[in-house]
C-alpha cells in the first residue's frame, strides 16, 4: 500500500506508509500538535476492501489510529470523533494522554463498527466544539452525503465561519480515491493531504 501525501505548497511525497517515522504520523502526515482531534469516517462505505490484503478501510483507520494514540507523546491532548449517522466523541474535551487515557481512546477507536452514511458536518462540528483544539485530521473515504450541510462548497464555507479567529490547521486524508473537496479543506485550513488506496 502506498499513501501519497501533498504537503501545504502542493508537493507530492511518495512513501510507503509502513516507513519508520521519528514522531509521531497519521498517515504519513506528522502529527507535531499536541492538542489534536482525529476525525474518522465510520460510515457502511468503509467496509470496503483496502490495498491488496482481507482489510477493510475502517481495519486500516484503526490500525492507523491506534498507532498515532500510541506514538504521541504522554503530554500531548487528544481526542477521538466518529461519524456517520451523527457524530460521536471518546470524551468532551481533548483528554491528556497517560496510560489510562491512552488505553481507553485506543478502546473506543477499536469499537468503531462501519454503518450508515458520511455526515462529515457533524464531525467537524463536534471537532470544532472544544476550543482547545488546535489541530484536526479528517479521514473519510466519500462525499458527504448527510447531515445539516452535504454540498462541498457550503461545507468549507461553514468550516471557514468556524475557524474564523480560531486557526485551526486540518489535515485530510482520502482513502480509497481522489477527493476534491478534501484537497480544498487542507489547502483553506493550513494542512496538508495525504490520498490511501
Amino acid at each position: 500500500r502506498v499513501v501519497e501525501a501533498k504537503d501545504r505548497d502542493g508537493k507530492r511525497d511518495r512513501r510507503r506508509n509502513d516507513a519508520p517515522a521519528t514522531t509521531a504520523s497519521y498517515w504519513n502526515l506528522p502529527v507535531t500538535s499536541e492538542r489534536v482531534v482525529f476525525v474518522v469516517d465510520g460510515s457502511g462505505s468503509m467496509l470496503q476492501p483496502f490495498g491488496t490484503g482481507s482489510g477493510t478501510r475502517l481495519d486500516e483507520a484503526k490500525r492507523q489510529l491506534a498507532a498515532v494514540l500510541t506514538a504521541l507523546p504522554g503530554k500531548a491532548k487528544a481526542n477521538v470523533v466518529v461519524f456517520s449517522f451523527d457524530a460521536k466523541s471518546f470524551a468532551p474535551t481533548l483528554q491528556t494522554l497517560d496510560d489510562k487515557k491512552r488505553k481507553a481512546a485506543t478502546t473506543f477507536a477499536q469499537a468503531i463498527e462501519a454503518r450508515g452514511p458520511t455526515n462529515v458536518y457533524s464531525g467537524l462540528q463536534l471537532a470544532f466544539a472544544d476550543p482547545e483544539v488546535d489541530t484536526i485530521y479528517l479521514l473519510t473515504d466519500g462525499q458527504p452525503s448527510s447531515g445539516p450541510v452535504v454540498e462541498p462548497n457550503a461545507l468549507l464555507r461553514a468550516v471557514a465561519e468556524w475557524n474564523l479567529g480560531r486557526v485551526v490547521r486540518i489535515h485530510t486524508v482520502a482513502i480509497g480515491g481522489r477527493s476534491r473537496f478534501l484537497e480544498q479543506l487542507a489547502e483553506q485550513n493550513g494542512g496538508a493531504h495525504a490520498e490511501a488506496r
